[in-house]
Parts: structure tokens; C-alpha cells; sequence
């Protein structure tokens, strides 16, 4: 696999990661978990480092089987982990839960997924540049 075809993800973890630091003062007088943001950034950028790996295996496969079996781990184990880590998060924070964090890292959920597909996308049509 060729890393720089992630090259979009890590931009977005990197500038979410420097907005969160250079924000960090405002966000939490407003009521934002940064430290959980950064956590949640973290894990959604390795989640979707792994499902593009699992994904770009599988997506140049005579069979569409083994594509779509990628496709359905890759979204068995984002979703087990998430579900996981809030859960976690829910056991810690012992009830003060912030939801303003949570939210905004379902947004970033979104965007990991929408970065993951284009570039999926773009290597399915042939101008990834393999």
C-alpha cells in the first residue's frame, strides 16, 4: 500500500489535532471535552487508517466477495471500538458525561468516513495512482 493515498486523513488529523491545541483555552470555557476530542481524533484516525488497508487489500479482487467482506470488517471493528471507547468514556467520567464532545466527535467520525470513501473511490476508478 502506498502511504501517501492516506496523505487527506493525516491532513485532517493533523489539523484537527492543531486546532484543538490552539483552541484548547476557548473550547473548554465553552463547555468542550478537548481532552476527549483528542482521544476520539486519535482513535478515528487509526480506525480509518485500518480500514483502508483492509479496503485497498481486497479492492482490485475478481471476487466482489472478498471486497465486501473488507467493507464488512472494517465497519465491524470501527463500530465494536467506538462503541467501546464511549463506553469506556461513560464507566471514567462516572456519569458527567460531556456531550458537546461527543457530538463533535461523531462529526469527525463523518469526516474520517467521507475522507476514507473518496479516496477508496479514487483507487476503485483507477486514478489513485497505484
Amino acid at each position: 500500500m502506498k502511504w501517501r493515498k492516506l496523505l487527506p486523513e493525516t491532513i485532517l488529523f493533523l489539523a484537527v489535532s492543531a486546532a484543538l491545541m490552539f483552541w484548547r483555552n476557548p473550547l473548554e470555557a465553552a463547555g468542550f471535552g478537548v481532552g476527549f476530542i483528542l482521544a476520539a481524533n486519535v482513535i478515528l484516525f487509526f480506525l480509518s487508517t485500518f480500514a483502508f488497508w483492509v479496503q485497498t487489500r481486497n479492492i482490485h479482487s475478481p471476487s466482489g466477495h472478498a471486497f465486501m467482506r473488507g467493507i464488512y470488517l472494517s465497519v465491524v471493528v470501527k463500530m465494536l471500538l467506538v462503541m467501546t471507547a464511549i463506553l469506556i468514556y461513560i464507566v471514567v467520567a462516572e456519569g458527567e458525561v460531556n456531550k458537546k464532545a461527543i457530538f463533535v466527535s461523531m462529526g469527525l467520525y463523518v469526516l474520517y468516513a467521507v475522507f476514507e470513501v473518496y479516496q477508496l473511490m479514487k483507487i476503485a476508478r483507477g486514478s489513485g495512482n497505484e
